[in-house]
C-alpha cells in the first residue's frame, strides 16, 4: 500500500515528464533566456563597478576586503567600511571604520542602518592607496 507522499511524488513525476515530452523545446528556450539575462546582469554589474572605481568621488562609501590588503598574515576574510576623503590623480585617501565584519552582508547592513553616523565609527588614522590597489580589494 502506497502512502500519500509516494502517490503525490509519482503524480508529480508523471506530470513533469508529460510537460517535458510535449514542451521540451519551449522549456529549452526559456532556460536560455533566463541564463542570458543573468549573464547580462553580472556583466552589467562588473561594468558599473569598474566605472565607479575609475572615478571615485569624495564621501563615497566602499566595502574593503582587508584580507587582500594585509599580506603579513594568513588570509582571513574581514570586511571593513571605508569612506573616501580625497581623490588625487593616482591615489585615494580613505578613513576606515573601526569595526570588521566576517561577512560582506554585515558591512552592508551597517551602511543600511546608518551606523556610519555614529561618533566613533571611523578610526582617526587615514589610509592612502593607489587606485589600482583599491579596485583589487573590493
Amino acid at each position: 500500500m502506497q502512502t500519500i507522499f509516494q502517490k503525490s511524488l509519482f503524480y508529480f513525476h508523471d506530470q513533469t515528464d508529460k510537460l517535458y515530452k510535449h514542451h521540451h523545446r519551449t522549456l529549452f528556450v526559456i532556460a536560455l533566456i533566463v541564463i542570458a539575462y543573468f549573464a547580462y546582469s553580472i556583466f552589467e554589474n562588473k561594468q558599473q563597478q569598474a566605472e565607479f572605481l575609475s572615478a571615485p568621488k569624495v564621501d563615497d562609501v566602499l566595502i574593503l576586503d582587508m584580507g587582500h590588503l594585509i599580506k603579513d598574515r594568513k588570509y582571513q576574510t574581514q570586511y571593513r567600511v571605508a569612506q573616501v576623503l580625497s581623490v588625487e590623480e593616482d591615489s585615494i585617501t580613505l578613513k576606515q571604520g573601526s569595526y570588521t565584519y566576517r561577512k560582506k552582508r554585515g558591512a552592508e547592513r551597517a551602511i543600511k542602518l546608518d551606523s556610519l553616523m555614529l561618533n566613533n565609527y571611523f578610526r582617526p588614522a587615514l589610509i592612502s592607496f593607489k587606485k589600482i590597489r583599491v579596485s583589487r580589494a573590493l
